[in-house]
């Protein structure tokens, strides 16, 4: 039964990450099963460049932080839509809007509320006593609390055991734009094997935790003729000039040759999909700040490429271990050159790989992620 549905959210396009692309992904597919969807965004937002989602977009008078100012517009949106609106169902997407409902008085706070925890607040908020109250409060009043992994719902439950009882794992999925270029590639029609050459990509906000310093000093680990033949391409949003500034010196001092593709808009992100043989994106936990799941991992599974990560938070959930690619212990970069190594050296293996990474990603799709969702409204 069609109902009507509200996304509360920090952040959303043009703001390319990745709790913006699961508002759109899910804001879409919900409407696609006629829903009514409406999506409180940050000031500014807007659908993603020539997508028409059948979904409206409307400003949470926020400005995409998770300051008290932000976090005070939200909590004002969200006691007018829940007084207003007492049958349609809430998701408050990511952190800000559910410490938002959180701050909002017992009697303000009734209605059908979902929470979406993507990982790395609830280390963030257990290590804050005033940010673990106000979770708190917001763990106990929700209707349904879902994590997008299980190592998320575990790492929940431990520190807030107000969930217990509520909270459940729905997965991400593959988002629309990837399973269309999916449907474009038939299955088997991969790029020759017999180039002798490797082109590995990685893809991710330039940002310490993303790990991409890792793959380089696993690169560095091997002989100049050992990786002559690997092309190494960085593509990703860099706000962080520093982070960015040590990367490159660090290829320098280990003569690494990487094509840097920054700030890519949509076309070039896919040409880089495109060109690529394996993907790898070693994300670290760092600071209390963990992947939760990795849709990354699924793009590239949309362009049958195989995967390399460390094992760390929801990442094993987003990659079958020698199956769609391996999973390596954070920080191992022997292990790392080793499996970079196999991948040049076994190029059936990586194509396999790379193509039961496709049909994994394929598995997941936003409708069901939303049909997973709102099973509980029934």
């Amino acid at each position: 039964m069609p109902r009507e549905l509200y996304i509360y959210t920090h952040e959303f396009f043009p703001t390319r990450g990745g709790i913006a692309t699961y508002c759109h992904e899910f804001a879409a597919a919900a409407a696609g099963r006629d829903n009514q969807v409406t999506v409180f965004g940050p000031n500014g937002a807007t659908t993603p460049e020539g997508i028409d989602p059948h979904y409206h977009i409307r400003s949470g008078g926020n400005r995409g932080t998770h300051n008290p100012p932000c976090l005070w517009h939200t909590r004002a949106v969200l006691r007018e839509q829940l007084k207003r609106t007492s049958d349609a169902i809430h998701l408050l997407a990511e952190p800000g809007p559910i410490l938002a409902y959180g701050m909002l008085p017992e009697k303000q706070s009734r209605g059908q509320v979902q929470l979406t925890l993507h990982g790395s607040e609830i280390e963030r908020w257990n290590s804050n006593p005033l940010s673990k109250f106000v979770a708190r409060r917001a763990f106990r009043r929700a209707h349904v609390i879902q994590a997008v992994s299980t190592p998320v719902l575990q790492s929940l439950l431990l520190h807030f055991p107000e969930a217990t009882g509520k909270a459940t794992v729905v997965h991400n999925a593959l988002p629309e734009t990837f399973r269309q270029t999916a449907n474009l590639r038939p299955s088997g029609q991969s790029m020759p094997t017999d180039t002798g050459t490797m082109q590995l990509l990685s893809v991710g906000r330039i940002h310490p935790r993303k790990g991409f310093d890792q793959i380089i000093q696993a690169l560095a680990k091997l002989s100049s003729e050992e990786r002559a033949p690997i092309h190494y391409t960085i593509a990703g949003a860099s706000k962080d000039q520093a982070y960015l500034a040590r990367l490159k010196r660090l290829a320098d001092a280990s003569d690494i040759q990487i094509r840097w593709v920054l700030n890519p808009n949509d076309d070039e992100l896919h040409g880089c999909y495109a060109a690529a043989d394996v993907f790898a994106l070693t994300s670290m936990p760092r600071q209390k700040s963990v992947e939760g799941f990795g849709i990354v991992y699924l793009e590239a599974g949309a362009y049958a490429l195989p995967c390399l990560a460390y094992d760390t938070g929801g990442v094993r959930e987003a990659i079958q271990d020698t199956i769609t690619g391996f999973l390596v212990d954070v920080g191992d970069l022997e292990q790392l050159s080793i499996q970079i190594q196999f991948f040049l050296q076994h190029p059936n293996s990586r194509l396999q790989m790379g193509e039961s990474n496709r049909t994994f990603a394929l598995s997941r799709t936003w409708e069901r992620v939303v049909e997973e969702t709102l099973m509980h409204h029934q």
